[in-house]
């Protein structure tokens, strides 16, 4: 998994860990005995599908939105901080 996640996009490689849930159920129906209850079963339906849906999302192309992390800071932004600002905090901690 770890060359999975180094390799391929976090959104694709994350779904194919959900199937460790239903391999978990049947080993624990197999060897334990346990059987599946209904908010078990809800809540794994639940999680594996939207596992899915983002999986099914992301086949589809690149999103229109930016991640924060790419986005550009605009000078007009108020939480964008002026560099003579940051000169000032960076000299008086150097």
């Amino acid at each position: 998994m770890i060359v999975a996640y180094q390799t391929g996009e976090a959104a694709v490689v994350a779904p194919m860990q959900y199937s460790q849930m239903l391999w978990a159920t049947a080993y624990g129906w197999f060897l334990f005995g346990e059987k599946l209850d209904l908010a078990m079963g809800l809540g794994s339906a639940l999680i594996i599908g939207s596992g899915l849906y983002i999986l099914a999302r992301e086949r589809r192309g690149p999103s229109v939105n930016q991640p924060a992390s790419e986005a550009r800071l605009r000078a007009e932004s108020v939480t964008a901080p002026r560099s003579i600002l940051l000169r000032r905090l960076l000299r008086g901690k150097g």
